[in-house]
């Protein structure tokens, strides 16, 4: 029962601690993603905090159940107690925390009129050059309702084409912004890479597709909670070799690949297959009305019996090994 118990205490310790880890980075990301140069950027603000912990914490449920099961591959034993406490903790952490959380984001937003697209309204500074396709654009002066006048250096232009003076469209939905992204600035997307800011992206989508679903009502939300069930049963894969570098290397596979598939479902070129049940009419289509996407659902929860029938075995194998 000690396990068991360290266990609860670990998962409280992971929301505490992976909370203020989560805020700094995602403050951090903010101040790379909205910096332009020549212009100061806070490094601390009451909007950015509060908008980073509640961005956090979506992301932080998605992992937590990766951290729990790192903490029991490397600390087995006691294992029927620590099992019932694992999923105790996954039934909170689902069906709990991560609405409470959904549901605490709007209500602390709308008291306290958080409105973090202004805070990074941040217009683009003159007397510096951003290079854009082929072109080089030295502003003249910086950006005023969403345009700005620069010198436009061609590259695949005469020598005598060079040096035009233009005003054009640096807007939020113009080429250049497009361009930049995720970042505010062209010189920023040259000076970083964008990596990291892809892999939140990613969590980006699933944070949406939480909110979509728990807007939706009961149901539809415990149709999202597949991808819970999905993560917390990778914890099937912990005893699956006796080498616990190959167990720790499963579980984080495992994960990576739920969460990328998760994401890959939503992509652009994919409409025809998230469209699929409710062209079939009658019992699929009413299915598709209460739970968005039972396609996704079902690829969840069949890969979450997977690893548990994978857990089933890989233990039945490993007591009849200690028996002999």
């Amino acid at each position: 029962m000690k396990k068991a118990f360290s266990l609860i205490l670990y998962y409280f310790l992971i929301l505490a601690a992976g909370s203020l880890f989560g805020i700094f980075i995602y403050q951090q990301y903010f101040n790379c993603v909205h910096l332009v140069a020549g212009q100061p950027l806070p490094l601390f603000t009451k909007n950015t905090l509060v908008y980073a912990f509640f961005e956090t914490l979506p992301v932080l449920f998605l992992l937590t159940g990766l951290i729990m099961q790192l903490y029991r591959a490397r600390h087995p034993g006691n294992g029927l107690p620590s099992l019932i406490v694992y999923i105790l903790l996954g039934s909170l952490t689902w069906f709990v925390l991560f609405p409470a959380a959904i549901v605490g984001k709007e209500k602390v937003f709308a008291r306290f009129k958080i409105d973090i697209e202004q805070t990074a309204d941040i217009p683009l500074t003159g007397g510096y050059f951003r290079k854009f396709g082929s072109k080089i654009y030295y502003f003249i002066n910086g950006e005023k309702d969403g345009t700005a006048d620069a010198i436009v250096i061609d590259t695949d232009a005469q020598p005598e084409e060079f040096g035009q003076e233009e005003s054009f469209d640096v807007s939020e939905k113009s080429e250049m912004r497009s361009f930049a992204e995720p970042f505010r600035d062209p010189i920023i997307k040259a000076a970083l890479p964008d990596m990291p800011y892809k892999i939140i992206h990613l969590f980006k989508v699933l944070k949406g597709q939480a909110e979509g679903a728990w807007h939706n009502g009961i149901f539809s939300w415990a149709c999202f909670c597949s991808l819970g069930f999905a993560l917390f049963a990778v914890a099937g894969l912990i005893h699956v070799s006796s080498w616990h570098m190959i167990n720790l290397f499963m579980i984080v596979f495992m994960e990576s690949i739920m969460l990328c598939c998760n994401v890959f479902y939503f992509a652009a070129g994919l409409e025809s297959l998230r469209n699929l049940p409710a062209s079939f009419g009658g019992f699929f289509a009413k299915v598709s009305e209460i739970c968005a996407d039972p396609i996704l659902m079902m690829f969840n929860i069949a890969a979450g019996l997977v690893f548990i029938c994978i857990g089933i075995i890989s233990t039945a194998v490993s007591h009849k090994r200690a028996v002999k």
